[in-house]
């Protein structure tokens, strides 16, 4: 089948393929060709893979490899930075292709190697001390404040660092009412700055100082506090890039005339507002793009031989960040998904079942667009734009794409010989051309491992490659075969002269994926580099993720390194530290062993979560359910899921238990755990994974099983976990079990935990733990209640339970350990001992405070019974048996009971 409907253009048929574009070609194929294939025969013995001097293998140490490449920008500042949210459509458009009004921040990512790094966090409208404040309810504009910023960069932290571009000054010195001050003093701005500087250090960023350009009216209306920044760059010795000098001297190209008319250049680089004339200090599209550039290209060439070296040693790593070359405005940005739609994309072959949606990649942190079949490479996917592909001599083309099963890729192009289709593959292909004429080429074996990649193609050089004399004209449009993700395509001049069309590949020594012992020394084997072309491929080694053996768990270290001109080399290696099988991560494509058992819904295999997952839907919310099983664990009964869910769920671990049947123990999206119920003859024991489980984004979960079943019924005993249930609509992956040892200290969530098997007074418990430079725990949620609950259940044997160490004759005779929540000071404030904070205030009838967790002892039936104050109880500890202990009517295990604060019991102490 035909990739391309060639319609409207045709070579004979083109009216821009008229006979001086003949003859012109026709020269040139005679003068030009036999030049170009003598200087393909010079430079193929550069550019041919297997070359022993220009391909040296890097055998690399993570402790030994800190040289990085690739980095995040975060961006923030105010509208000349981020000015989308005038993309209403409600301008007058005289030019074009020009209709939405950006910042320069919205177009730098078009000059980037890794695009995917960067972060426009700016706020239209804010000034230094504004920003700070979340004082913005305009849609998109909401959470564009600098808490939010800071976690941002927290969440997205890499071990890799970045850099903070910081750019104010347009709006401070504004004034606040006619003739009044303006709304920033000279002194607070410059605070301001000091502070950023500062905050960006602190969080692990590089700081760049940027003045804001000024009107393109060259009267007063320009940036006052501007001359104001670079002192504070070198007082606090940061890198400062002078945006406002730059775009001063440029404005002059894009002035008005004495009629007030916009010169030819100024139709590139502004727009028209409908109701009030010429804007001369926002941009459009274009005009985003240029100034954009000049960002780049400063940090690039501007002298800053009178500043330190280590603000010259930044403004070099800043560089490094973007594409080199002569690229300035030449880069145009085809496809990014962040307009939300997928406007231009039509499916095309086997189309039943396809489909195009946008959507938000959690994992790569911006819109992608997602293609989606069913009949592998007979579905198609096309974009096609006919204008956006026929402008601009850009024959460098660059993509993302996330595919775990077989595509090609074709990029059709007009040349003065007609139109001719190019073909990308997962393939180690060097070049050829098929039976039907295309040029196929491969991006690497590894190019459909689930893994984000970046690859960079020239066009004309593996059209020269394969076909000496052709030369291309412009791209025309691209298509797709099968099923997988795709962002970022974007067109670029040629690079240099040699061409640089193969991605680095990246190889891990040894194992792929490993397992490894418990507290054991984790030493990684590293990987080996190749790249056709750049011998110092290895200094661009980037490594993500790390493995902590403390944790039983899966770690997965990522190894990533891109070429001079982007092209991205990729592998990873799979760590299980502790005896782990996983049962169901969906990397097989099929959906087998899966059975649905009730309702109505179907189960089918999709791309997400990185890689692949299991997609359930159906009509009818948890009445839908489906059914795995599989072979049976009979030890260790830990158990971990990833699952997303925008609404009501069930996942339910079917086990067996010794002499009581099978019991169904279930998770749901709730913020209590309802314990044991029977229902129709069948055994459930209900839990809590929170009310936000269901919030529609990718969430871990590791639940004890064991723990969890004796919590709501300690008379019973498992002996295997034999399946898994699923109820809902929504996706599930990453199911594994693994063994969980009894321990004195572990670590959850970024701190460390021991349990204390010596018994003391609250008081006494409370001093040890400072002694020891911990405090006694602080339990924050359901999720960190469990894992401590799951390990003084692993760590405290059974023979323990009721020993004068454990039990407490005023809490039921149940036995407990101490944890940090107190009401000494104040009779029903309850606070945590390390921080001072009030967590419930109130008895048995009280109230969280601030909606912070509290677990306090319920019945069966969910009424409260604690914290009841009998007898002057002052402290908190966490059960690990029912209360009363014949009973259980006033709590359960793993709730908090409060004691009399000298009865000596065990403790948990807690490290930050």
């Amino acid at each position: 089948m035909n990739e391309y409907n060639m319609s409207p253009y045709h070579p004979k048929k083109d009216s821009r393929n008229n006979i001086d574009l003949r003859l012109w070609a026709t020269a040139f194929k005679k003068i030009s060709g036999v030049l170009l294939l003598l200087s393909f025969v010079l430079l193929l013995p550069i550019t041919t893979w297997g070359s022993d001097n220009l391909e040296p293998i890097y055998h690399l140490l993570l402790s030994n490899n800190k040289i990085l490449n690739s980095k995040r920008i975060f961006i923030i500042g105010s509208s000349t930075v981020h000015a989308g949210w005038f993309r209403s459509g409600d301008f007058n458009d005289p030019y074009g292709d020009n209709r939405v009004l950006e910042g320069w921040g919205e177009q730098l990512d078009k000059y980037m190697k890794d695009p995917v790094k960067l972060y426009n966090r700016a706020r239209s409208g804010s000034d230094s001390v504004a920003y700070r404040t979340p004082n913005d309810t305009r849609p998109g504009f909401i959470d564009r404040h600098w808490a939010n910023t800071e976690a941002l960069i927290n969440a997205t932290a890499d071990g890799n660092g970045g850099f903070l571009l910081i750019q104010f000054g347009a709006n401070d010195s504004h004034l606040q009412y006619d003739n009044g001050p303006p709304r920033v003093s000279v002194e607070d701005f410059q605070n301001e700055l000091r502070a950023y500087i500062d905050d960006a250090r602190r969080l692990g960023l590089t700081p760049v100082l940027i003045s804001p350009p000024g009107a393109r009216s060259h009267g007063e209306n320009t940036r006052l506090y501007a001359p104001l920044i670079k002192p504070i760059a070198v007082e606090k010795n940061a890198l400062f890039i002078n945006l406002y000098e730059k775009a001063k001297t440029k404005w002059l190209d894009y002035d008005q005339d004495a009629n007030g008319d916009l010169p030819e250049a100024d139709k590139l680089f502004s727009y028209v507002q409908r109701h009030s004339g010429i804007n001369n200090t926002h941009y459009g599209r274009i005009g985003a793009k240029i100034v954009a550039g000049w960002v780049k290209e400063l940090a690039c060439e501007d002298d800053y031989s009178d500043r330190s070296q280590a603000v010259q040693d930044i403004a070099a790593e800043l560089c490094n960040q973007f594409v080199q070359g002569n690229l300035v405005h030449n880069i145009t940005m085809r496809e990014d998904a962040e307009d939300g739609d997928t406007d231009d994309w039509e499916t095309y072959g086997t189309t039943a079942g396809s489909s195009v949606i946008n959507l938000y990649d959690t994992d790569k942190r911006s819109n992608v667009i997602v293609l989606q079949g069913n009949d592998g490479l007979n579905n198609g996917f096309r974009y096609s734009n006919d204008n956006l592909w026929e402008e601009e001599n850009e024959h460098v083309l660059s993509w993302q794409m996330q595919y775990s099963e077989d595509f090609t890729f074709f990029v059709a192009v007009h040349t003065e010989d007609g139109y001719k289709t190019f073909e990308y593959q997962p393939t180690n292909t060097q070049g050829q051309i098929t039976a039907s004429g295309r040029y196929n080429f491969g991006l690497g074996a590894d190019a459909n491992d689930g893994s984000w990649h970046t690859f960079t193609r020239d066009l004309q050089a593996d059209l020269t490659l394969l076909d000496p004399g052709k030369h291309i004209i412009r791209i025309h449009r691209i298509a797709v075969r099968g099923s997988g993700r795709i962002d970022n395509i974007r067109t670029m001049r040629s690079i240099g002269t040699i061409s640089r069309d193969i991605a680095p590949t990246v190889a891990v020594i040894g194992d792929a994926e490993i397992t490894v012992d418990p507290d054991s020394v984790y030493n990684d084997a590293g990987v080996t580099v190749v790249d056709d072309n750049d011998a110092d491929i290895a200094d661009r080694l980037e490594t993500i993720g790390s493995v902590n053996t403390a944790t039983e768990g899966t770690y997965t270290i990522l190894y990533k390194v891109h070429d001079s001109v982007g092209n991205g080399g990729y592998a990873q290696r799979v760590v299980h530290v502790g005896d782990i099988i996983v049962h169901e991560d969906a990397e097989d494509g099929d959906t087998e062993g899966w059975a649905a058992y009730a309702g109505a819904g179907n189960a089918s295999n999709v791309v997400s979560h990185g890689g692949r997952a299991l997609s359930f839907s159906g009509p009818n919310g948890t009445g839908d359910a489906y059914a795995y099983n599989i072979q049976q664990v009979t030890e260790g009964f830990v158990v971990s899921w990833a699952m997303n869910f925008a609404q009501e769920f069930k996942f339910m671990v079917r086990v067996t238990t010794e002499n009581n049947g099978p019991v169904y123990i279930t998770y749901v999206p709730e913020d209590i755990d309802q314990g044991y119920l029977e229902e129709g003859g069948i055994q459930y024991a209900y839990f809590a994974l929170g009310a936000n489980a269901n919030d529609g984004t990718w969430r871990d979960f590791t639940r004890d099983i064991a723990a969890d079943l004796h919590s709501a019924r300690p008379d019973f005993t498992i002996t295997a976990i034999t399946g898994f249930r699923v109820r809902g609509t929504g996706m599930i992956d990453d199911i594994s079990t693994r063994t969980r040892a009894g321990k004195e200290t572990f670590f959850y969530n970024g701190h460390s935990y021991k349990i204390v098997k010596t018994a003391r007074s609250w008081q006494d418990a409370s001093t040890a733990a400072h002694n020891d430079g911990g405090y006694l725990a602080n339990i924050g949620s359901i999720a960190e209640n469990h894992e401590i609950y799951s390990r003084l259940y692993r760590y405290i044997t059974q023979g323990e339970y009721g020993d004068t160490d454990t039990t407490s004759a005023n809490g039921g005779g149940a036995s407990y350990v101490w944890i940090g929540g107190n009401d000494l000071d104040s009779e029903g404030t309850w606070r945590w001992e390390n921080n001072n904070i009030s967590f419930w205030s109130g008895g048995v009838a009280g109230n969280g405070v601030g909606g912070l967790y509290s677990n306090w002892g319920r019945d069966a039936n969910e009424n409260p019974h604690e914290p009841d104050d009998a007898n002057n109880q002052d402290a908190a500890g966490i059960a690990l048996t029912r209360w009363p202990i014949s009973s259980g009517s006033l709590g359960q295990a793993s709730q908090w009971n409060d004691l009399i604060a000298d009865t000596e019991l065990y403790s948990i102490i807690e490290h930050d």
